[in-house]
């Protein structure tokens, strides 16, 4: 049976020791055009606090305690928040997944039941919702799901966590329209042409 390894320093996925291409990677074209105009620093800062608000929501739902930092606990608040308001029952968090015939892989944030529905949700840690690229990602997500058995998730959902302790909870379409267009992006790029020949 293949084995997927994530190296979590890098960001890279390897299945049986082959590079495999992350969701993030695939999107790239998403990313660039939302985030091209912001300062690295803003950029660099907001990955940081995401990550670590990530972490600790996970932590949190696994063992029902967590201690983070004071910039974090707003964010885990709102998480608290949605739990109470929500009825959920997550089997796989954070769990990496591959697609070893797209060569492509990802790790999707939290799966399983939400009030009674197969769901996945996407947490994110910001201010402003990138809806274009958080539909892709998810539609993504979801295809790796379905493709490695799993159940296949009939909701999709951004949980945008808020530094003021409050959340935002989207449905997002299953649609993977704008995942398969940059998917074929990141194909064509890669392709080998004969010398002599674009093909």
């Amino acid at each position: 049976m293949a084995q997927l390894v994530f190296y979590d320093k890098d960001h890279i996925y390897e299945v049986d020791g082959v590079k495999m291409d992350s969701v993030s990677e695939v999107l790239r074209f998403l990313s660039r055009e939302e985030y091209d105009d912001i300062n690295q620093y803003k950029l660099d800062n907001a990955a940081s606090r995401g990550t670590e608000a990530h972490t600790a929501c996970e932590v949190l739902y696994q063992y029902k305690k967590v201690e983070c930092s004071e910039d974090v606990q707003p964010y885990v608040m709102a998480f608290i928040q949605f739990l109470k308001d929500h009825k959920c029952e997550f089997t796989d968090i954070e769990k990496p997944l591959a697609d070893t015939e797209l060569g492509i892989a990802g790790t999707p944030d939290f799966c399983g039941t939400v009030d009674g529905e197969e769901s996945i949700v996407d947490l994110k840690a910001q201010s402003a919702i990138k809806k274009t690229l958080v539909k892709s990602q998810l539609n993504a997500y979801s295809h790796l799901r379905i493709v490695n058995g799993k159940p296949a998730p009939v909701r999709l959902y951004c949980l945008q966590l808020l530094a003021t302790g409050k959340y935002r909870f989207y449905p997002v379409a299953i649609d993977d329209t704008e995942f398969r267009a940059c998917l074929a992006l990141h194909k064509a790029l890669k392709t080998k042409h004969e010398r002599g020949v674009i093909n």
